[in-house]
Parts: C-alpha cells; sequence; structure tokens
C-alpha cells in the first residue's frame, strides 16, 4: 500500500505549484458551469425586423377566437394575454385595409353593433393584436388571422 508521503515524493515543488492552480482553474470553471445556466432568463426585447409585416424577435400573441370559417358576424375577439399593464391594440382587416382599431388592457374585446352591422357574408377579413407597455413600447404582435363570415344572424 502507498502511504501519503511516497505519493507526496512523486512530484516537485513546482508540479505541486502547477497542480493546484489546475485544480484551482477546473474548480472555478465547474462552478460557472453551473452558476451561468442557473441565473434568470432576461427576456428579449422585441425588434421590427421587416416594417411592412411588423415581425418580431420576442414574444407572440397567440390569437384564440375567432379563426378560419365563422357562421356568424363574431361579437367578440379574444386573445391570449400577455401579462400585466399591457395595452392592446385591436385592428381588423378587409382586403388589407385597416376596417375597424380599438385598445383595451383586457385580453378580449366585443364587435360593437355598427361594426358587426358593417361586416358582410362572405368577406374574409383578418385580425391582429399589438401588445404595447405602459411606456408605448411595442411588446409583442399576433400573426394576421383571417376568417370568413358564412352567414348572417
Amino acid at each position: 500500500m502507498f502511504s501519503f508521503g511516497k505519493i507526496l515524493s512523486f512530484l516537485t515543488p513546482k508540479q505541486w505549484a502547477y497542480a493546484a492552480v489546475s485544480v484551482s482553474m477546473a474548480l472555478v470553471l465547474l462552478v460557472l458551469l453551473i452558476a451561468v445556466p442557473l441565473q434568470k432568463k432576461t427576456t428579449v426585447q422585441p425588434f421590427i425586423l421587416d416594417l411592412e409585416e411588423e415581425s418580431l424577435r420576442g414574444d407572440k400573441l397567440r390569437l384564440i377566437s375567432p379563426v378560419i370559417d365563422i357562421k356568424t358576424v363574431p361579437s367578440q375577439f379574444t386573445w391570449a394575454p400577455l401579462g400585466d399593464n399591457v395595452e392592446y391594440k385591436i385592428s381588423i382587416y378587409f382586403n388589407h385595409h385597416p376596417f375597424w382599431t380599438a385598445t383595451t388592457e383586457e385580453n378580449t374585446i366585443s364587435l360593437p353593433d355598427d361594426v358587426k352591422n358593417r361586416m358582410k357574408t362572405s368577406r374574409k377579413y383578418s385580425w391582429q393584436v399589438k401588445a404595447f407597455s405602459p411606456q408605448g413600447t411595442l411588446l409583442a404582435v399576433s400573426p394576421k388571422v383571417q376568417f370568413k363570415i358564412t352567414s348572417v344572424e
């Protein structure tokens, strides 16, 4: 069996110094590899990549209802909430032109009767929601989702 003294005698003091520095650096590297992934992830500040389409890098809003073909003019529009203190701007488009726009702090909005009365059967509409911070910074944009009204109430 080897004794501790025999193990110590294999290396010179200079070699022991190099070994100590190497072990220390390995421990620092190990701590960094463990600690960095555990830090809280920061959110990516979105920015506009294509001004025409307003595509964003960052969070996207998910539209819930209405989608695709619906039987009657929708009464409400609903989307997944993004968080607290967010103002949403909803826009409805017909032939790629704004048809109606409104803002709300909720993740749902009712369509006013005068707007519902202007919507016609067999026409394709699309809608989009944009989320803004209290300071007016654009946080996220949904894709434009198309829907078609197949009959009127």
